[in-house]
């Protein structure tokens, strides 16, 4: 495996760690658990740097779910006016 697939293969592992680790939580969570584990898929198909950017909301697996909108809503990213 060359250097540049090295980082990529183990930026696969950090989103299916992430997936499999917060599985229990996500179902927990509703709503915001599905966009969570459709953010984590993206982890998996993308690198980390590209998850960091806001193209990730018009992403259409996270966009189902009710992406930003939906995690605000349930102020599962808490008031950031107060």
């Amino acid at each position: 495996m060359s250097l540049p697939n090295l980082g990529k293969g183990v930026e696969n592992c950090k989103g299916s760690l992430y997936l499999s680790e917060n599985k229990t939580w996500f179902a927990g969570l509703g709503k915001d658990g599905q966009v969570l584990r459709a953010w984590g898929q993206q982890f998996i198909l993308r690198d980390t740097k590209n998850t960091e950017s806001s193209f990730l909301w018009d992403v259409p697996e996270i966009r189902r779910t009710g992406g930003l909108t939906a995690l605000k809503d349930s102020g599962y990213l808490g008031n950031p006016s107060g």
